[in-house]
This record gives structure tokens, sequence and C-alpha cells, in this order.
């Protein structure tokens, strides 16, 4: 018969000793070299995430800067005619009493040379009360004083031959300055 020296090939798991050792052998070092591949992998994977997140952020940093920029922009432009038209009425207040001290100043430094009753003061109405009060305090209720509507802003002290103007007008506008100066610095 032709089928007696025949042998089914064999499916079995047994392998030699030696075998064995070889196939452990592989196995750990194919082990060892995929970890460390997936371990690296891993991190380059955690560092594209992490600079990818870290663009974002600062991408979100930069618009956040550009609209609070802008929105300080916008408030120093609304606020800014307000500002204006408060120092505006600050420096018309400011110079009256400006205006006020000075002539009072005046009629100190001439009272030292002159009798009060030869002095005479033109001012406007709008500070004739106060410097008429604050004449009387000073004790020169000698000094002849008359408001006039068309001096508005200005005043004239007048004694033997002699005239000093105040203009209430220089001190409002050394005042304004300010704001001026603010427009040049923010262009």
């Amino acid at each position: 018969m032709i089928y007696e020296n025949f042998q089914f090939p064999s499916f079995s798991t047994t392998c030699e000793s030696s075998v064995i050792g070889s196939c452990k052998e592989l196995d750990g070092k194919n082990y060892q070299v995929g970890y460390e591949h997936g371990i690296v992998q891993g991190r380059q994977a955690s560092l594209d995430d992490l600079e990818i997140q870290l663009r974002n952020f600062l991408a979100a940093v930069v618009d956040l800067e550009r609209i609070r920029h802008e929105a300080c922009v916008q408030a120093t432009s609304a606020i800014f005619p307000l500002l204006t038209t408060i120092v505006e009425s600050l420096a018309i207040s400011e110079s009256r009493e400006v205006l006020t001290t000075e002539l009072l100043d005046e009629v100190e430094r001439i009272a030292h040379h002159v009798r009060p009753q030869e002095i005479s003061i033109t001012c406007s109405a709008d500070i004739y009360d106060e410097l008429r009060h604050r004449l009387d305090i000073k004790g020169h209720t000698q000094v002849r004083i008359r408001a006039r509507a068309e001096e508005v802003g200005r005043a004239n002290v007048t004694f033997e031959n002699a005239e000093i103007e105040i203009d209430q007008k220089q001190y409002a506008d050394r005042i304004n300055l300010i704001p001026s100066r603010q427009k040049r610095l923010r262009a």
C-alpha cells in the first residue's frame, strides 16, 4: 500500500525547548520596541495637542487685547468731549476766582502807596458781589467798585493816573490748554 508511510502533519503547539526560548526572547524584544515606540508616539501626540492649545490660547489673548484696546479708545473718545466741557466750565469758574484774587492782590499792593478812596475798580457783574464782599473782609470798604455788563471777564483797577487791566480769559485759556495738550499726546 501506498499510504503506509504517509504521516499527517502535526499542528500541535509543542515546540522544542530551544525554539521556545527564542520565541520568548523575540516576544520580549518586540514588546519592548513596541512599548517604546508607543511612548514616543504618545508623547509627540501630547506635545502636538499642547502646541495647538497654546496657539489657540495665544490667539484668544491677542483678540482680547485688541478688543480691550478698542474699548478703551471708544470710551476715551466718548468721554473726552464731556471732560473738555467740564474743564472749560471749571476753567471759567476758576478763572473768576483767579480774577477776583488778582484784583484783591492789586488793591493790596496799591493800598500801600495811595489812599483806598483813590482806588476804583470796574469789573464784570458776575464777580461784583464776591469782589465787594472780599474787599469788605480785607478792610477796603472805601475802594470804589462798579459793575458793567459789557466788561464780562475783564476788570480794571484805576488809581491816580494809572490803570491796570486784568482779563479773565487769559486765566481760562491757561487752564483750557490741558485738554489740547491731551489731544496732542493721544495723536
